[in-house]
C-alpha cells in the first residue's frame, strides 16, 4: 500500500504541471516546459510527504522512510568558498532491514519568502539511477505572507534486506559577520551584541588593529542520523577555518584547510557549526588574540577565541595553559560576560583541555581534568549536543561506561 501511495504521488505531481527532472537535476526530455510550473498556473502542487519546507540553509538531505529502513552510512563534504558559498556534497547508504519491499524519500524542501526569483532547489542535484522530482507552489493569494515552497527529491526503492547507495550535492551560502560568532565551535548567542558591552575585546585598541579585516563567514550545516556519519570540511587548501563544533569527534586529515568529524551510532548531532575567514591572515589573527588574551585576563571570550585558533595552528602546551587559565577564571566572570545557559561551553572546554594535555605529554593531568570536567557537566544541559557528545567522550577517556 505504501508503495502505491508514493508512486501515485510522483505521477500526480507530474500531471499537475510541476516540473519533473532526471536524476542529475536537469530537465527531462518528457517534462513539461518551464512555463508549466505549478505556481505559474495556480495549480495544486503536493510536496514530498514528510519533508516540511524550511528556509534554505546548508544541510544534508532529509530521509523519510518506513520502519526498518535506516541510513547505514552517510558522508558529507562541505566545500567553503571565499565568497561565502557553501557546497554540501553527500553520499548515503540506505539499508532495508524489514521483511518487505519499501521506498525511501531523500531530498530537500525549502520555503522562500517574498515570492522572489531565488530558486534554492536549482542548486540541488542527485546522482542516482532513479528520477528526481522537482515541484514548487505559491502560497494562497489570500495569505498576508507571500511565499513559495519548493521541493527536490528522489524515491529510492529497496527490496527486503537490500541496500542502496545514492549521492548528490546542494549549494548554499553562509552569512558574513563583523566579529567572531562562535565560542569553542558553538554559536555565541550574544555575538551580535558584543560591541555594546564595556568588557568586550571588540572595544580594545589591539582588536581595532585587525577589526577591519575580521569578517568571518559563519553558519551551521544540518546533518542526518546515521549508524556511521563522516563530515569533511574543506577550505580550498587555505587556512581559513576559525572554529568548528564537536572537537572530540575530529580525526586528523593530511590536507591543508581540511578538518574531519566522525560520529558513530546514536552520536550524530543535529548540525555542525563552522566559522571561517578568507580575508584575515591566520598569523595576523592569532598574533592579535595572543596580545588580547595576555593583556585581558578576565575577558573569557578573548581566551576562548585564541583557544579556537590554536586548534588549527599552535602548540598543544600553549593551548593547554590557556584553557587551564580560562577554566580557573570561569566562575568569577562567566555570568557577567553572558556565558551561561546555552552559552556555557565548559564541557567543550574540558574536551579541548584534555586533548591538549594529552598531546603535550601530560597524561596524568589529562585524566584528572577529564574527571573534573565530568563533574562540571552534571550541572549542564545533558540533552544539548555540545554537552552530550563531550560527556560521552570524557567518559570513554577515563574508562567509564553508562552501565
Amino acid at each position: 500500500m505504501k508503495e502505491r501511495i508514493v508512486l501515485a504521488l510522483v505521477v500526480g505531481i507530474a500531471a499537475s504541471g510541476c516540473i519533473v527532472h532526471n536524476a542529475r537535476g536537469t530537465p527531462d526530455d518528457t517534462a513539461e516546459p518551464e512555463g508549466r510550473a505549478a505556481e505559474a498556473e495556480g495549480e495544486a502542487c503536493e510536496l514530498a510527504p514528510g519533508i516540511d519546507p524550511v528556509r534554505a540553509a546548508p544541510a544534508m538531505p532529509r530521509v523519510v522512510a518506513p520502519d526498518g529502513v535506516v541510513v547505514k552510512a552517510a558522508e558529507a563534504t562541505v566545500e567553503l568558498a571565499a565568497d561565502g558559498a557553501v557546497k554540501v556534497r553527500w553520499e548515503l547508504t540506505l539499508s532495508n532491514g524489514g521483511g518487505a519491499r519499501a521506498e525511501a524519500l531523500v531530498g530537500y524542501a525549502f520555503r522562500v519568502h517574498g515570492g522572489g526569483d531565488e530558486r534554492p532547489t536549482d542548486g540541488v542535484s542527485f546522482e542516482s539511477s532513479v528520477e528526481a522530482v522537482r515541484c514548487s507552489t505559491m502560497s494562497a493569494p489570500e495569505m498576508h505572507a507571500v511565499y513559495r515552497d519548493e521541493t527536490a527529491y528522489v524515491v529510492v526503492p529497496l527490496e527486503a534486506g537490500a541496500e542502496a547507495k545514492l549521492s548528490g550535492a546542494a549549494s548554499f551560502r553562509f552569512q558574513r559577520a563583523s566579529s567572531p560568532m562562535t565560542i569553542l565551535g558553538q554559536k555565541d548567542v550574544f555575538a551580535l551584541n558584543l560591541k555594546n558591552f564595556a568588557w568586550s575585546y571588540v572595544k580594545d585598541p589591539v582588536y581595532s588593529e585587525v577589526a577591519a579585516r575580521v569578517k568571518p563567514f559563519h553558519g551551521s550545516v544540518e546533518l542526518l542520523a546515521a549508524d556511521s556519519l563522516r563530515v569533511t570540511i574543506t577550505a580550498a587548501g587555505k587556512s581559513w577555518l576559525r572554529a568548528i563544533s564537536f572537537e572530540q569527534n575530529a580525526v586528523a586529515v593530511q590536507k591543508v584547510g581540511a578538518h574531519q568529524l566522525r560520529f558513530g551510532p546514536g552520536e550524530a548531532p543535529s548540525a555542525v557549526e563552522i566559522e571561517f575567514d578568507p580575508e584575515l591572515e591566520f598569523g595576523d589573527e592569532i598574533a592579535a588574540f595572543r596580545k588580547l588574551a595576555g593583556a585581558r585576563e578576565t575577558d573569557l571570550r578573548a581566551a576562548i577565541h585564541l583557544a579556537d585558533l590554536l586548534l588549527f595552528g599552535g602548540d598543544a602546551g600553549e593551548r593547554a595553559k590557556l584553557l587551564e587559565k580560562l577554566l580557573a577564571a570561569w566562575d568569577a566572570s562567566a555570568e557577567a560576560q553572558l556565558l551561561t545557559g546555552r552559552n556555557d561551553v565548559r564541557a567543550a572546554a574540558y574536551v579541548a583541555l584534555v586533548r591538549s594535555l594529552e598531546a603535550a605529554g601530560r597524561s596524568a593531568d589529562a585524566r584528572n581534568r577529564a574527571a573534573e570536567g565530568l563533574e562540571i557537566a552534571k550541572s549542564l544541559d545533558a540533552k544539548a549536543d555540545v554537552n552530550r557528545l563531550a560527556v560521552s567522550w570524557l567518559k570513554k577517556y577515563v574508562g567509564e561506561t553508562d552501565d
